[in-house]
């Protein structure tokens, strides 16, 4: 499933530059013109950008804390700190982030370059690299643009030894860069990546529905102002995930008839259909989901436990049927004592961890030994994606939105309630804000460890609300005056912002 390729480390020392976007590497004697003069060797440029998420432990960002903050500030889970608790403006992974995303934007850069000096109709493996090329660096952006705002715009090579250049709205960076880049890999990548990891053509109407959605929501922008977004997006949204909803259809993807039966096998390494991109780790140079994440007793290597870093917030588990087969995996309200034996937790408890990610019997992995991948999008959020967007962009739920949404409650209901409609039962009937919040909350549960309610929250422009209304943050809250709106963005790095002469978001 994941082909280690000889000689990515070097590409991407060469194609990737420092660690601050104002610090380029100028190149080495690996140049545009004899790099690459193959597919093989687009593709080890290729991985190289995708490499450039993994991170390391404690400064990466899907490696460890990248995915734990990318799950804190939400109405779901939470994580012991100042920041997770509204009170201190910074999570201290900012520049980290902000860096790996640069190497990957960088990367994604100097191979662009390289292929647009290449004769198309001499080597015709070069648009598809091309394509997947300028994809790759439009989710870098869009990644980026959701949690820092205005961007610096950059899509030539850098060479320059002290590069300065000013920050550009948002929605500039969208208009003249996101969006042209999808657009033109859209329907030049394969229908499914080989090897898995890389964005096909079904990866890339997710990133399209995505930014749709984003674009159709509320956002904060950097100078400080609520910015409500453009209801035309709605209809676009809709349309890219039908795109996968069709895929579907032709068997490319499918739902795993188990929920639990996704990250079991995102844990083992082996094939899903659901899964239409994530991020991979290899032996010796794994992840630490399992780990970090599993439930409280101990995190010995040997046993099943982990750290239980991220937690249940109570009051939203008290919104929920524990006969959700969804809760049964990612609700870990036990402990493991001698080994891999559970015992339950108290009820109403803060101690409840996050188990989506947990090690599988008898893994004894330990920090980087975990092969488990993070999935950026899966088949589920097609099916919700469309049903959402097609409520928004109809005024009101579908017959095929109802039919997508419930086909995800479905695959949740238990065994010996698929069809007395006592758990999890179809929706029928509702409005459209009734389906509206359907959608809230059935993709909370969903995705409840796959970084996605915080900007969820924001997009629908909840996110104050929802966390004012939580008596988790009240004693934070009430510390520091109550809810700082700044919270909506990321602080910039401060080396960036002293050497660019850029003023932060606005509030911090």
């Amino acid at each position: 499933m994941k082909n280690i390729i000889i000689g990515i480390l070097g590409m991407l020392v060469v194609f990737s530059g420092c660690k601050k976007i104002i610090t380029e590497v100028p190149y080495s004697f690996l140049t545009p013109e004899n790099f690459p003069t193959s597919e093989k060797e687009a593709d080890v440029a290729l991985v190289a950008c995708y490499n450039t998420l993994k991170g390391q432990w404690g400064n990466g960002t899907w490696d460890y804390v990248g995915g734990l903050w990318m799950n804190a500030q939400n109405d779901v889970t939470f994580t012991f700190s100042n920041w997770a608790g509204f009170t201190s403006p910074t999570n201290g992974s900012e520049d980290s982030w902000w860096a790996d995303y640069w190497r990957g934007i960088n990367a994604a850069n100097n191979l662009i370059a390289a292929l647009g000096m290449r004769n198309v109709e001499k080597d015709p493996w070069v648009e598809v690299k091309m394509a997947e090329a300028r994809a790759i660096r439009a989710f870098f952006y869009h990644n980026l643009a959701t949690l820092f705002g205005d961007l610096p715009f950059r899509d030539k090579p850098t060479t320059e030894i002290v590069l300065k250049l000013p920050r550009t709205d948002v929605q500039v960076i969208y208009d003249e860069l996101i969006l042209p880049d999808l657009d033109y890999a859209d329907g030049k990548l394969p229908m499914r990546s080989n090897p898995s990891g890389r964005i096909s053509q079904g990866a890339l109407k997710m990133i399209k529905a995505d930014v749709y959605m984003k674009l159709a929501g509320w956002r904060r922008s950097s100078q400080g102002d609520m910015v409500a977004g453009d209801p035309s997006y709605w209809a676009k949204a809709k349309d890219a995930a039908a795109a996968v909803l069709q895929m579907e259809q032709q068997g490319v993807y499918a739902l795993d008839p188990n929920y639990g039966g996704v990250f079991t096998k995102l844990s083992m390494d082996q094939p899903t259909n659901e899964v239409i991109f994530d991020l991979e780790f290899t032996v010796n140079s794994g992840s630490n989901f399992p780990y970090v994440y599993g439930a409280q007793g101990g995190g010995d290597p040997d046993k099943g436990s982990g750290q239980c870093n991220l937690r249940i917030i109570p009051e939203w588990a008290r919104t929920q049927d524990n006969r959700d087969e969804r809760w049964k995996w990612n609700i870990g309200d036990y402990k493991f004592i001698n080994g891999w034996e559970r015992t339950p937790l108290p009820v109403d408890t803060t101690g409840w961890g996050v188990t989506t990610f947990q090690k599988i019997y008898p893994s004894k992995g330990y920090w980087a030994d975990h092969l488990t991948n993070w999935p950026f999008y899966r088949l589920s959020e097609a099916k919700l994606m469309y049903a959402e967007a097609a409520n928004e962009a109809n005024g009101g739920p579908t017959a095929e939105a109802y039919k997508q949404i419930n086909e995800v409650r479905y695959r949740a209901r238990p065994a010996d309630h698929k069809t007395d409609g006592t758990v999890l039962p179809d929706l029928t009937g509702l409005n459209q804000q009734q389906f509206r919040e359907a959608i809230i909350n059935e993709r909370s549960m969903e995705f409840i460890l796959e970084g996605k309610r915080h900007l969820d929250l924001i997009r629908w422009g909840i996110f104050k609300q929802k966390i004012e209304s939580l008596r988790l943050f009240d004693g934070d809250l009430n510390s520091v005056g109550g809810f700082n709106e700044r919270f909506y963005l990321w602080s910039l790095p401060f080396g960036d912002m002293t050497q660019n002469e850029w003023h932060n978001n606005a509030g911090f």
